[in-house]
């Protein structure tokens, strides 16, 4: 304590004797100014210590309240969507929340739009093939063969040209008994435009009683909600092909039969859709010369159609 005391002593007396003038000294001015240094420094290293201790602190905090609140949300989440099956994600919910009547609606719609455009991309090739004048007319049995021979390919059913071609007549006939009261129709009435064919299609399309995707007669009866549209009893049992589900269990033999049924089905399919590209590929490059665009078919290079 003495060394201590007389270590300030001498210290204080520098100060007043550097500070009055009476004295300067350059090693006491060290001194002081290293007293000085290590004295800021010590208070320096003290305030970042703190400085460094409440900045973890916050942050474990901020961790733990940003923990705790997402336990709470997540815990929300699930109390919320288990009602709806264990759903944990609000976009699964609400995809899978979908009304199937919609779904099935809009599915029909896209499906329908398919079929009409490819069975009129095959009627426009056949008429661009065979050089006939535009606009075109064409008799009812041609519409009759193209479309039994290529709707299997879009998945209509093989008498699907009939049914067509029913609509054709039938409208023919009922503006012959209304213009013509009752009298015998000529043979150019008799040649059908290519409206007069696409509305017949829509019509025929729609009365469709087996669907690919899945759309039994009641669902469809009350999506079309126009019950005049809907096929009779005889055009349902021509088109109704697939034995009942109760007969195929019966004994194996309906199995391998049905088996082969599907199989010809499959092979007729690809073979009509072999026969048919070439006339969507017609109408394909006739529709891009008409709106100017290059049809890139060089080099013996098949173009690249998608049926469906």
């Amino acid at each position: 304590m003495v060394r201590e005391h007389i270590a300030y002593e001498c210290r204080v007396m520098l100060y007043k004797a550097k500070y009055s003038g009476g004295y300067d000294d350059h090693y006491a001015s060290k001194v002081q100014a290293t007293y000085r240094m290590s004295a800021q420094r010590k208070t320096y290293s003290q305030m970042k210590y703190v400085r460094i201790r409440a900045a973890r602190l916050l942050q474990a905090l901020q961790r733990g309240i940003i923990a705790r609140k997402r336990y709470v949300e997540m815990k929300i989440e699930r109390e919320k969507y288990l009602l709806y099956g264990f759903r944990s994600s609000l976009h699964h919910s609400s995809v899978n929340m979908e009304d199937p009547k919609i779904r099935a609606k809009d599915m029909a719609e896209e499906t329908e739009r398919k079929r009409q455009a490819f069975l009129m991309q095959v009627l426009n090739g056949y008429v661009t093939e065979h050089d006939i004048p535009e606009p075109f007319r064409v008799p009812a049995e041609l519409i009759q063969s193209l479309f039994n021979e290529f709707g299997v390919v879009v998945g209509c059913s093989t008498n699907f040209g009939d049914i067509v071609a029913s609509y054709l007549r039938a409208a023919t006939e009922q503006e012959a008994v209304d213009g013509a009261k009752g009298e015998a129709v000529e043979s150019a009435a008799r040649l059908y435009s290519s409206g007069q064919v696409n509305v017949a299609l829509i019509l025929g399309l729609r009365a469709q009683y087996d669907n690919t995707f899945g759309l039994c007669s009641t669902t469809r009866k009350l999506v079309a909600g126009n019950f005049a549209l809907l096929p009779s009893d005889r055009q349902q049992q021509s088109d109704e092909t697939s034995p009942p589900r109760w007969l195929l269990k019966v004994n194996p033999a309906f199995q391998r039969s049905n088996r082969n049924r599907l199989v010809v089905l499959r092979l007729s399919k690809k073979s009509a859709g072999r026969k048919s590209s070439h006339l969507v590929a017609r109408d394909f490059r006739k529709l891009s010369s008409n709106l100017g665009v290059p049809c890139q078919n060089q080099k013996g290079r098949k173009p690249n159609i998608s049926l469906l």
